[in-house]
């Protein structure tokens, strides 16, 4: 795949065109192949296209009909999803440990022999709740009337978590003012923590 930035511009236009959430995640996942782990999760250019698999995921998981990403003239927010009887637009944000680089993960295993089993590090109960509440802290700022926000839980799961869920209303309860809902994806389940009906 062209890296250039006209290349990169005319590929982010591209993905306003509206397709079905499988076109999208289909479409999307061939540029990830064409791309090195490393430079697919850590050239800032490239970020269109991890948000737009995301968003693919949760149109699918939500029954979308269609799913794009919003014209970046528009500024905010950043990707809609389609149904026959509505359109919900949503601002998108990932909740990650402050500094990963996940190519830099993506390295370190390549260089490991097939046989390595990898180990996740599994984050506490308190560091996943004050990640998610810095994550909604940054979004909590006018959007346009109606917009939601989806936050991307890029963390490993673990047993205990449906204690945890009960604690993400109030960790993102700063930001509940300036948004129609929010919604949690975490390991692919979305989860809806907040809304304003």
């Amino acid at each position: 795949m062209e890296l250039t930035k006209s290349a990169l511009q005319a590929l982010r236009l591209n993905l306003t065109e509206p397709r079905t959430p499988t076109a999208l995640k289909a479409f999307c996942d061939k540029l990830r192949l064409e791309t090195s782990g490393k430079v697919f999760f850590n050239k800032g250019g490239l970020s269109f296209i991890r948000e737009a698999i995301i968003a693919a995921d949760f149109g699918a998981i939500r029954g979308a009909s269609l799913v794009r990403l919003v014209p970046e003239v528009e500024r905010r927010p950043y990707f809609e999803l389609i149904f026959p009887d509505r359109t919900e637009r949503f601002e998108q944000v990932e909740a990650d440990r402050d500094g990963r680089r996940r190519g830099d993960d993506y390295e370190a295993l390549a260089q490991m022999p097939t046989c390595y089993v990898h180990h996740v590090e599994v984050p506490s109960q308190e560091e996943v709740i004050e990640i998610v509440r810095r994550t909604a802290r940054k979004k909590a700022k006018p959007y346009p009337a109606g917009t939601r926000l989806l936050i991307y839980l890029n963390l490993p799961r673990f047993p205990s978590d449906e204690c945890l869920l009960a604690s993400f209303p109030e960790a993102i309860s700063e930001a509940c003012p300036f948004f129609s809902a929010i919604w949690i994806t975490w390991q692919g389940i979305p989860h809806q923590v907040c809304s304003a009906s």
